[in-house]
C-alpha cells in the first residue's frame, strides 16, 4: 500500500505495488510548482537588491515603481526614469 511524503504529499509507491505512470507524472507536476516557487524566491531576493524593479507608463512617461515598508505599513513609490 503506497504512503505519502509529508512535506509534498508524493505518493510513494509500496516495494510490491506496480510502476504507475498516472503517480510518476502527479509526482512530478507537484516537483515542478514546488520548483517554480524556489522562482520567486528567487525574484524576491530581486526586489531586495532592487526596490522599484517594476515599471510602467502613462502614455508619455516610463516610471519604475515597488514597495516599501515605512513604520510597519506597505508604502507604493515611484519616479519617473
Amino acid at each position: 500500500m503506497a504512503t505519502y511524503t509529508t512535506n509534498y504529499n508524493l505518493q510513494k509507491p509500496d516495494l510490491t505495488d506496480n510502476a504507475n505512470i498516472n503517480v510518476i507524472n502527479s509526482n512530478m507536476d507537484i516537483i515542478d510548482s514546488a520548483m517554480k516557487n524556489l522562482d520567486f524566491a528567487e525574484n524576491f531576493q530581486n526586489h531586495i537588491i532592487d526596490p522599484m524593479p517594476h515599471r510602467m507608463t502613462d502614455g508619455v512617461t516610463t516610471y519604475k515603481y515597488g514597495f516599501k515598508v515605512v513604520d510597519g505599513g506597505l508604502v507604493f513609490e515611484y519616479e519617473p526614469i
